[in-house]
């Protein structure tokens, strides 16, 4: 069976060497490459899956939204957030699931494994962007943390329309969560005391990238308690601006190479129905 990435840039990408492993470790003869996709191509590349001639698909930046536009049928998973990163072929119907809502949460609460259900809920959350990752960060942070606040900053929402629109995708997935939005750089107070988790959801500073060091001041880390964790959804470089400056600050952060085993490890499952071999995964990684 073959499976893949598609996304602009992909060049970047662990998922073949992840996916790659699983295979090795359960003896099976799949293949799993990364294929640098334009927004024009998305469509073709969806038809691919739905003809079986690839298997499966992962999608990454700039597609996990846009990409519903072509599918069968959209899992609650990807309806909730308004953006997809895995594609099945299910009896010849391309199906939109998103394995990064769960492994998101899974990851924050691993960086702070003291935090009580209770702690989570008394808490606020910070995310950065406005994209796929970001709308899959609210859901993470409101449906499986519980937290009581989220505050979203991104360039976009110097407009109020961008506003609109990033509330009414995560309308579904708020819960009692209070929402907030602000421009990136315009915050007018030091953090809030109640900050527990900050995500990085923006593929800014990303290898070939600019902007990482415009996300790095959009958060003030000194402000921030000591229990609070920092998770940086990028994977290369390792060491983000952003995580350089929490870690000056003393705050605890993870990278983006846990959560891409966990989400791969969800999507393998997806497509192939057994339990997928996480250890090998995430070791391929490291």
């Amino acid at each position: 069976m073959k499976f893949g990435l598609i996304g602009d840039p992909v060049a970047h990408s662990l998922s073949p060497v992840m996916h790659r492993s699983a295979y090795r470790a359960l003896d099976m003869k799949h293949t799993y490459e990364a294929y640098q996709v334009a927004s024009a191509d998305v469509g073709a590349w969806v038809a691919r899956v739905r003809s079986g001639e690839i298997s499966g698909l992962n999608v990454t930046v700039p597609h996990k939204q846009a990409v519903l536009a072509f599918v069968d049928r959209v899992d609650e998973s990807a309806r909730a957030v308004r953006a997809a990163n895995t594609l099945a072929n299910e009896d010849g119907a391309v199906v939109a699931y998103n394995t990064d809502v769960p492994a998101l949460a899974a990851e924050v609460s691993a960086l702070a494994p003291e935090l009580t259900p209770a702690d989570w809920a008394a808490g606020t959350g910070i995310i950065l962007g406005s994209g796929g990752t970001a709308r899959s960060a609210v859901a993470s942070l409101s449906l499986h943390l519980r937290l009581r606040k989220i505050i979203v900053r991104a360039r976009a929402f110097a407009k109020d329309a961008s506003c609109m629109q990033f509330r009414e995708a995560v309308a579904d997935v708020l819960d009692k969560t209070e929402l907030c939005m602000e421009p990136l750089l315009e915050r007018t107070a030091p953090e809030e005391s109640s900050v527990l988790a900050v995500v990085q959801a923006t593929s800014a500073g990303m290898t070939g990238k600019e902007g990482g060091d415009v996300v790095a001041r959009a958060v003030s880390f000194s402000s921030l308690q000591a229990r609070a964790a920092v998770l940086e959804v990028i994977y290369a470089p390792l060491r983000t601006e952003l995580i350089v400056e929490a870690q000056r600050a003393g705050i605890r952060t993870g990278n983006g190479l846990g959560m891409l085993a966990r989400q791969g490890a969800l999507s393998f499952e997806i497509w192939l129905g057994v339990p997928a071999p996480y250890n090998a995964m995430l070791s391929a990684l490291v």
